[in-house]
């Protein structure tokens, strides 16, 4: 099991990443980066899981996405693992996503998320179920890729409560929906007061293609970092591209 000691104003960083699509042409590549160059930046210790739908692997069996695609599969493959190299001691676990396991793994029986996980050395599955230790106490983070999709937050919220309500952990993080949130549930204890966290994990995509021609909730692409201190409380950091870069905003709303 990891343990870390944090002193003073250390924190620990837990970053969840998904939903990239990296393959459709609404991948927002310039934000892709922006995460990176981020990241790089942190000089404390973090851990990373990887949230599902990596790259596009569209299916010739859903609408006409296999043929709105920016790199064939072998190039998706290739560049995100490529991307997150640098990063691999970091990575704790890779959850499969619809696009980058279930789609290809009904059709062919390939598990193309591992096929990255192994590249990157990490762990994959559906779930991850991931304790440490943080100054000799545990700390549990529980993560799924998610399914179906609610166009309200308050919706979402409660979805993933349920969803997870038979299931111990701290943190819970999810994705799939393509939105950015992070809340807290005070829970009654028999020692007083515990928190369970919650967080979907955000998106890369510009406002096109599927989205659009759906009307749902525009969401504009974003990741967070989750910072936690030496007493195990839990805050983030949340990079919308509109407050972050809004320089990019012109082409996430403009996507076709």
């Amino acid at each position: 099991m990891d343990s870390y000691t944090l002193i003073d104003k250390q924190k620990l960083y837990i970053l969840p990443l998904g939903d990239i699509h990296l393959g459709s042409p609404e991948c927002n590549l310039d934000y892709l980066d922006y995460w990176k160059e981020n990241v790089k930046r942190i000089k404390n210790p973090k851990r990373i899981y990887l949230m599902g739908d990596l790259i596009e692997t569209a299916s010739k069996k859903v609408g006409n996405g296999a043929y709105k695609q920016q790199f064939d599969v072998n190039e998706q493959i290739d560049i995100i693992c490529k991307f997150l190299e640098e990063f691999k001691e970091d990575i704790i676990f890779s959850c499969h996503g619809n696009h980058d396991y279930l789609r290809v793994s009904k059709e062919f029986d390939l598990n193309i998320s591992k096929l990255i996980a192994d590249r990157l050395g990490c762990d994959s599955g559906d779930q991850c179920l991931d304790t440490f230790k943080v100054n000799g106490e545990e700390f549990t983070v529980y993560a799924n890729h998610g399914k179906g999709s609610n166009a309200y937050a308050h919706l979402a919220q409660g979805k993933i409560q349920r969803e997870t309500s038979t299931i111990q952990a701290n943190l819970f993080l999810q994705g799939h929906n393509h939105r950015l949130d992070f809340f807290s549930v005070p829970m009654r204890t028999i020692t007083g007061l515990e928190r369970k966290y919650y967080g979907f994990t955000g998106a890369f995509l510009n406002y096109g293609g599927y989205p659009s021609q759906m009307f749902l909730p525009v969401l504009p692409p974003a990741f967070q970092f989750i910072v936690m201190d030496k007493y195990l409380n839990l805050g983030n950091i949340a990079y919308f591209i509109d407050q972050k870069r809004p320089d990019l905003v012109d082409g996430f709303l403009n996507s076709k």
